[in-house]
């Protein structure tokens, strides 16, 4: 009987030890906490001899959480990395967020509010989206590019005035343009491109925009038949016991960094594994079906997006993926599909995938392992990479607008980039 309770209570240590490592995403804080002190107090109960090796396997258990999570703040973020309440893996909409919510605005969030989103200040403004308030009418001699995206475009862990819509409107007020140029910044974190259509639909044409970009890439078509649609927030400041509870919560990996990269790891190994697979067997290109539903769901996007524009110019850009450098080829087909769709209808394109990052690492453009947002680098990069191909399109629109020979049109050009 001995012996079964040894084995047992093995077993039992070796999966609470593996929790941070296998089923992070599976198991929530009071779920982890409940296992752990059943093994504890189990094992202290029926194998008396063991209690000291228990304490001492779930104290050094502890021990490794928190200098690893130690070691990861001070050599990311510094002496400051230390706060969690500066410092902490939440994002967007979660709620162990420093962010606090509000119906009345658009997104839901608490507006004229600053919080501490990954080390930097996250201001809101009166509507709900991130940025200083925009002036309602638009001022004359103001050209106006509202921009919409997730969270890339959000810039969480960036500041405000670093992210790449606040230095697209910089470096094109820069370059002598004949009006004053401002970017309306309207993405929001986790959103697709209904998400995208319902914010140009229903929060763009307040801020009488004269041009809207749209994010394209492939991951956020949607399905067919779909409608623009946006859904806030619903965590209004709830108590810390419904936190706790409400299932799939993922406390710990919002928490703490550390953990949260043993997750990623744990998600990016198997996916590593399948890309390197597919590549072995030549599945890289999309096959003919595929291709097909793409240019269905390619030309519904666009034909709604005209219309969600209005009298603004619509275009399109595409952010490449910053852990996909080394891959000139990625998503040739969709972007040639995209390109195509987009000059039948007059859109220019705006592709960052032709962007030259040969020489650099991934690790060199993302905030830190394990959250793969583009930092101030990699704004700076695509921001000045944009202002290149937005400057003609812009200085002809607003040519054309002064000269009031195509009021109310988006215009009748093709502009690829």
């Amino acid at each position: 009987m001995t012996t079964r309770r040894r084995i047992g209570l093995a077993a039992s240590c070796l999966l609470v030890a593996a929790v941070p490592f296998t089923t992070l995403d599976r198991l929530d804080l009071h779920h982890v906490a409940f296992l752990t002190f059943a093994v504890l107090l189990a094992g202290m109960r029926l194998l008396p001899e063991y209690r000291r090796h228990l304490a001492l396997f779930f104290s050094l258990l502890i021990v490794f959480v928190l200098a690893g999570e130690a070691v990861f703040r001070l050599s990311h973020f510094g002496p400051a990395g230390l706060s969690f309440r500066a410092y902490r893996p939440a994002g967007y909409a979660g709620p162990w967020s420093a962010f606090e919510y509000d119906l009345a605005t658009f997104t839901g969030l608490k507006p004229h509010a600053v919080f501490m989103l990954r080390g930097k200040p996250f201001r809101v403004n009166g509507d709900g989206f991130r940025g200083r308030d925009i002036s309602r009418p638009k001022p004359e001699g103001v050209y106006r590019i509202a921009i919409t995206g997730a969270s890339a475009m959000m810039g969480p862990g960036v500041d405000e005035d670093t992210i790449a819509p606040a230095l697209i409107e910089k470096k094109l007020n820069s370059r002598g343009l004949p009006m004053r140029v401002e970017v309306v910044n309207l993405s929001v974190g986790a959103t697709r491109i209904p998400e995208m259509l319902f914010i140009l639909e229903n929060a763009a044409p307040a801020y009488e925009p004269d041009m809207e970009l749209l994010l394209a890439n492939r991951n956020l078509l949607p399905s067919l038949p779909f409608e623009p649609r946006f859904n806030r927030p619903r965590r209004i400041n709830e108590p810390l016991w419904r936190r706790i509870t409400r299932g799939r919560y993922n406390f710990c990996s919002e928490w703490f960094f550390f953990l949260n990269l043993m997750f990623d790891f744990r998600h990016d190994l198997p996916a590593a594994i399948s890309s390197h697979a597919a590549a072995l067997l030549g599945k890289n290109r999309q096959e003919p079906d595929s291709a097909a539903q793409d240019r269905e769901r390619i030309a519904a996007v666009l034909e709604r997006f005209a219309v969600a524009a209005g009298q603004a110019r619509p275009a399109v850009f595409l952010l490449r993926p910053i852990m996909a450098l080394d891959d000139p080829e990625l998503e040739r087909d969709y972007r040639r599909l995209l390109r195509d769709a987009a000059a039948r209808r007059s859109m220019p394109v705006i592709d960052t995938y032709e962007l030259d990052l040969r020489g650099f690492n991934p690790a060199d453009l993302i905030l830190y392992p394990g959250d793969n947002h583009p930092n101030e680098r990699a704004h700076s990069m695509f921001a000045e990479y944009m202002a290149d191909a937005l400057e003609p399109v812009v200085r002809e629109d607003m040519l054309r607008r002064k000269d009031r020979t195509s009021r109310g049109s988006p215009g009748d050009s093709t502009a690829v980039f």
